[in-house]
């Protein structure tokens, strides 16, 4: 059997990946372990010796200098990752392995300033291999700040991943007190919460006063109130019900050829044994059965009022807050409108 390989016309290729910028030489790997060091005075050295910002240290991965200085925790990096920028650096290079672009890789290790940094170049709000956006990296740390400055910054409120999960879902997924992890033969080992639920909620009502839809669903039809049932957080329940979200939309699981179940988010609150939320989701549908379940957006306050205004975003802050507080203000209205629709 013949193997043919299709030879690429060199004009498709991305100028940071032409072989004549992948050459390697000691400037270029100084520049790269200077940019990860968060060493400016390094780094401009290693420049002006010639070396090229977007070399890839390691070929396999393809990470250039830009996501080594996105890594660095120190206070130098953004400066860094301006002139980068600056000299020639691709702002929005994606890694070969997971297509993080520097700012993905920012995000990832919440370094604020660095994001800040990018976000003012005009870095691009595109998904990784997994389709998760920046808005998701953000939500998934439990970063508040990060997430709110790239809501200021316009970032789409509902992208889905290639699992179809937008923010929403993962603030949802995430809002448990322990989560389990595989442990020693198989069983199950419990261990803490990336960061404290309290997080998650305040995240999840600024993304529903941004807009962030509240019905979605992803790859098992699961919406955001699904995925909050099955973690038994019963404020999360009570945000997204107070929100106006449709609590009669049932999940697909295709178990067999033959055998599909389906199931509301009481359902999902049953099967996991979490007592409180299948009694107030069962309380939620008896009001809506005789048209008395009206959103109120008392949770939606609880958790965001303040949350944004006290967060400092250096960007575009004074819209954000008044955003922010004529959102909350009249969060009964904005509710009301949006259970009509």
């Amino acid at each position: 059997m013949a193997f043919f390989i299709e030879k690429k016309d060199s004009s498709a290729i991305p100028e940071h990946m032409l072989e004549e910028n992948q050459l390697p030489n000691e400037n270029n790997l100084a520049l790269f372990t200077a940019a990860l060091d968060g060493d400016f005075e390094r780094v401009k050295s290693a420049v002006k010796a010639g070396a090229k910002p977007n070399y890839f240290h390691r070929p396999a991965d393809g990470a250039t200098s830009m996501h080594a200085a996105s890594r660095s925790s120190t206070i130098e990096a953004s400066q860094i990752m301006n002139y980068l920028f600056v000299h020639g650096g691709c702002l929005d290079a994606k890694m070969i392995t997971n297509h993080n672009t520097p700012l993905h890789e920012a995000i990832m290790h919440s370094n604020k300033s660095t994001v800040e940094a990018l976000l003012d170049a005009g870095a691009a709000f595109v998904p990784n291999s997994f389709g998760n956006t920046p808005l998701h990296l953000a939500v998934q740390q439990g970063n508040i700040q990060i997430a709110l400055l790239l809501l200021a910054k316009k970032h789409p409120v509902d992208c889905k991943n290639n699992r179809g999960m937008t923010a929403l879902h993962i603030c949802c997924n995430l809002c448990e007190e322990k989560v389990t992890t595989p442990g020693a033969g198989g069983v199950a080992a419990p261990v803490a919460a990336a960061m404290n639920p309290e997080s998650y909620l305040k995240l999840a009502g600024a993304l529903i006063l941004y807009g962030c839809p509240l019905d979605e669903v992803d790859a098992n039809r699961y919406t955001a109130l699904h995925a909050a049932a099955s973690r038994g957080n019963l404020d999360m329940v009570q945000l997204l019900v107070d929100s106006g979200c449709d609590i009669t939309i049932k999940s697909f699981m295709q178990l067999t050829e033959t055998k599909v179940v389906e199931r509301t988010a009481q359902q999902v609150a049953t099967l996991n044994s979490h007592v409180s939320v299948e009694a107030y989701l069962e309380g939620c549908e008896k009001k809506r059965q005789f048209g008395s379940l009206i959103p109120t957006n008392v949770h939606v306050s609880k958790w965001t009022k303040g949350v944004i205004t006290a967060a400092k975003i250096r960007s575009g802050q004074k819209e954000n807050e008044k955003t922010v507080n004529v959102a909350v203000g009249s969060a009964a209205n904005v509710v009301k409108t949006r259970a009509k629709v």
